[in-house]
């Protein structure tokens, strides 16, 4: 209508861009010492025979990328120590965090190792290759031992299969094929983490016609 033509060239709509959401361990320190080092910048360029105010500019720069870096660091470890017994939800926050990135060369991966940061890829993926190997382990260590566990004519093995309404000797395992077997390995999913027995699961399914 007429109204709204004149309304918008009195008037005009303003566009406004919405900033994307800050990452999880940007906190109010971070912003504010980031804000510190835009302002800084700002009156950087606008007196750029000034060395002091240069100066002043990369010293703030240089501490704003060491504390997001800091924080960066703190919230992943957080996240691996609260999601250590849930590897799902662990990969997930992996995704989350930019870590399923394939591009290494600038993967910006952060992991404290031995009480050191390490930032090579590799180093990291390994070691939280080590961590899902051995996690087992150390879970199956603390188990109570008991005698006999796995001796069918022990008492404690056939009460436990007598309460779940198990009859003795009635299970038998029949025979398998060598097709059988490569079906079923055919079947893994490569990019699951590597099991108790160290063997990487791409390399079983690959290699599974070579057994």
């Amino acid at each position: 209508t007429m109204i709204t033509q004149v309304m918008d060239d009195v008037a005009p709509e303003k566009e406004i861009r919405i900033k994307g959401s800050t990452e999880p361990w940007i906190d109010a320190e971070v912003l504010e010492l980031i804000r510190e080092r835009d302002r800084a910048l700002f009156i950087s360029n606008r007196n750029k025979s000034n060395p002091y105010l240069k100066s002043k500019y990369k010293d703030l720069r240089n501490k704003a990328t060491k504390l997001n870096r800091a924080k960066k660091s703190i919230h992943f470890c957080t996240k691996v120590e609260e999601h250590k017994d849930n590897p799902k939800k662990l990969w997930k926050q992996f995704k989350t965090l930019g870590y399923s990135n394939k591009n290494l060369e600038k993967s910006g991966i952060v992991l404290e190792i031995d009480n050191e940061k390490c930032f090579d890829p590799l180093k990291v993926v390994s070691e939280i290759n080590n961590y899902f190997l051995t996690v087992a382990a150390s879970l199956v260590s603390k188990l109570p031992i008991i005698d006999k566990i796995f001796d069918v004519e022990s008492h404690n093995f056939k009460n436990y299969y007598r309460n779940k309404g198990v009859i003795p000797k009635s299970y038998k395992i029949g025979r398998v094929s060598e097709n059988f077997i490569q079906i079923e390995l055919n079947k893994i999913n490569p990019t699951k983490s590597t099991g108790i027995d160290g063997i990487k699961p791409i390399f079983l399914k690959r290699w599974r016609r070579s057994y």
